[in-house]
């Protein structure tokens, strides 16, 4: 047998063993995926993750969250006055130290502080037409970067694209305002706790902390949710909790606590560019949570996509 034939031999050995090896991965169908091959998940998935717009959008959300969050905040401080709770200034700061990494805090604490310091209602309706825009329009950017040019996709009319958007936002300003309660309530319950001497004060705290967490986990994992189920014109529309919104949920959470782990621990940016680090810090945050929200996205994409092509391959079988 010739150098030929022998290459020949292995190529086809070869062509076989993958062959066989993609057949057993499309055998497997983790729980979740509808039916769909693992391989043919994997396929897309990493198709739309090589893709130069995959970073492109994330870049383009995060510039919009960016110019959304200040408004946004002035609106939520704003009727705080109107919500007949103590102290709850200060619970909501507290709330967002434990979330935004480094001195963004204070960056964003600064930022109120002067502008309530001359309150009038003139400003408060400039702000709420500010937060309508900067909100809505990063959402719809958003939405926009969850589409792709494919028949399982289908395109929005101008007036059902803004809809969505308020949609949207109204829900997760709800979301967040029933988080923000359970959580106070949560705070009431252990310190009434420790005042009549029911439980010892480690042992609230420590119960505090896993509740804290448990409704953060539940509020991201409905948050996410939200987003894929609204955001996305799908002709066939996701289910609800799907499993690109529990790796999405997931990785907001580590990304969350990995930022701020690191700029505790290791980054020292305000010795090299002063304030301007707060806001640096807080872009580059934003994009890593853009960046989350689009694996998640591209996770139930890919999923369909397999879905779709399972399904073509048994109309030609049956054919």
């Amino acid at each position: 047998m010739g150098i030929k034939e022998k290459v020949k031999q292995y190529q086809f050995r070869l062509k076989r063993a993958l062959q066989r090896f993609y057949l057993m991965l499309n055998r497997v169908r983790p729980p979740g995926l509808g039916g769909a091959g693992l391989f043919d998940v994997a396929k897309f998935f990493f198709k739309a993750m090589t893709d130069k717009r995959f970073t492109l959008a994330g870049m383009a959300m995060s510039f919009r969250f960016f110019f959304a969050v200040f408004p946004a905040l002035i609106l939520i401080f704003t009727l705080i006055p109107f919500i007949p709770v103590d102290n709850l200034h200060e619970k909501v700061m507290t709330f967002l130290g434990s979330i935004v990494p480094g001195d963004s805090l204070g960056f964003m604490s600064r930022i109120l502080d002067e502008f309530f310091e001359k309150p009038s209602a003139s400003v408060i309706y400039i702000n709420i037409s500010l937060l309508l825009f900067s909100s809505l329009g990063g959402i719809k950017v958003m939405m926009r970067a969850f589409s792709k040019n494919n028949d399982l996709f289908r395109d929005r009319n101008f007036f059902r694209h803004n809809f969505v958007a308020l949609l949207i936002m109204l829900a997760l300003l709800l979301l967040f305002l029933v988080m923000l309660g359970l959580l106070i309530a949560g705070e009431v319950g252990t310190q009434y706790l420790v005042t009549e001497n029911l439980m010892e004060k480690g042992l609230v705290t420590t119960l505090f902390r896993l509740f804290y967490w448990l409704i953060l986990f539940v509020a991201v994992e409905i948050a996410v949710s939200i987003l894929y189920y609204l955001g996305p014109a799908t002709t066939i529309r996701w289910k609800f909790f799907s499993p690109g919104s529990l790796v999405g949920g997931i990785l907001i959470l580590l990304a969350i606590n990995g930022f701020r782990l690191f700029f505790v621990q290791f980054a020292d940016y305000n010795k090299i560019y002063g304030s301007l680090g707060a806001i640096m810090v807080l872009q580059v945050w934003f994009y890593w949570i853009s960046i989350v929200l689009l694996i998640g996205f591209e996770l139930n994409a890919a999923i369909a996509a397999a879905k779709n092509r399972q399904r073509l391959r048994h109309q030609e079988e049956e054919k």
